[in-house]
């Protein structure tokens, strides 16, 4: 065993540590999707006095391809070549099967059906603390009152799936009935 001595320590555990998932005003201890949360680690740290956190990571939503009318989007393509995230490559493996995002607008429409429907998500009244990767749409409605259209980025999980993840679409607790204008 290695010991190491320091003032402090942070442990970077991912979202499954303790993880909970939100839809609508139900919390409940859950991982990814049909996925389990690992709390065995959270209940060792706390027993030794540890001081433990949860900071907001605001999954999207996803929708199935075949639901979505992409001709009324706009396409956005990759890379002609794409870079690489790592030093260790020097080029994309699958560089040859990208798949483009697309982008589309919220309406005012949409904004009155998310105002109204704010009584029904935890997200406006949860307590987790930190920044979320992408603001819900419920959040930019609040915090922009006076901005008519916020972009929604839809994004395919890849080559292989039939979904696309709604970027800036979070937490909507209400059954998506809207066209690709997102109206």
């Amino acid at each position: 065993m290695t010991r190491v001595d320091a003032d402090k320590v942070i442990i970077t555990t991912g979202t499954f540590l303790r993880g909970e998932i939100h839809i609508g005003m139900e919390a409940k201890p859950a991982g990814r999707i049909g996925e389990s949360p690992q709390s065995a680690l959270s209940i060792s740290l706390e027993k030794a006095e540890f001081k433990l956190g949860r900071l907001r990571t605001g999954t999207p939503p996803r929708l199935f391809t075949k639901t979505i009318d992409i001709s009324k989007l706009t396409p956005h393509h990759g890379e002609d070549i794409p870079s690489p995230f790592s030093y260790i490559n020097d080029k994309v493996s699958l560089a040859d099967q990208q798949v483009p995002c697309y982008k589309t607008e919220t309406t005012e429409a949409t904004h009155k059906i998310v105002s109204d429907n704010l009584h029904q998500t935890i997200h406006i009244k949860e307590s987790a603390q930190g920044p979320r990767y992408c603001p819900s749409l419920e959040s930019k409605v609040i915090k922009f009152p006076s901005k008519q259209s916020h972009t929604v980025w839809l994004e395919p999980e890849g080559n292989m799936r039939d979904t696309i993840v709604l970027f800036m679409l979070k937490h909507l607790h209400i059954r998506p009935r809207f066209s690709a204008d997102v109206s």
